[in-house]
């Protein structure tokens, strides 16, 4: 039986990532506490506005702090440190659905890459004497499947 992967697609464009390797970490869902600036209690935040479609929302300022996702793990394979470049870059809010079946409309807003020297990884040829660290930071747009969505949870 295969191990269930995570999974990117972009219903705009019907691009579709199934990842090499799963996040190994995650933070959240969670929404950002309240900030203190000098003695007073404020939330600084942006929240997600759009049209009847899911597709292609769009953050203006505010008040609510949207559900977020932090995601850390290592890539062994060029191909997978390409892809997440690939959807980073993306302008649009596409699916992400983890291994657990739990599935978001989310937009990347953070990505940072950490190389590391390796003696030896076998896992990729053209990445012999290296592998990555990462951290992504999704924001969710839409709850549309698992826990949350059962739970009655809104972005």
């Amino acid at each position: 039986m295969a191990f269930p992967r995570n999974n990117f697609f972009d219903p705009a464009t019907l691009d579709s990532y199934d990842w090499v390797i799963n996040h190994t970490d995650a933070e959240g869902p969670s929404r950002p506490s309240t900030l203190d600036f000098e003695g007073k209690k404020e939330q600084r935040s942006r929240f997600i506005q759009g049209s009847e479609s899911t597709i292609g929302f769009v953050g203006v300022e505010g008040d609510g702090e949207p559900l977020r996702l932090v995601l850390t793990g290592r890539v062994l394979h060029r191909s997978q440190y390409v892809e997440f470049w690939k959807w980073r870059e993306k302008k649009n809010s596409f699916y992400f659905t983890d291994f657990d079946g739990q599935e978001y409309e989310v937009t990347m807003v953070g990505l940072e890459f950490t190389p590391l020297r390796a003696s030896y990884n076998p896992a990729d040829p053209s990445m012999r004497t290296h592998t990555f660290e990462y951290s992504m930071e999704l924001v969710v747009l839409n709850i549309r499947a698992g826990d949350l969505f059962d739970a009655g949870v809104e972005a």
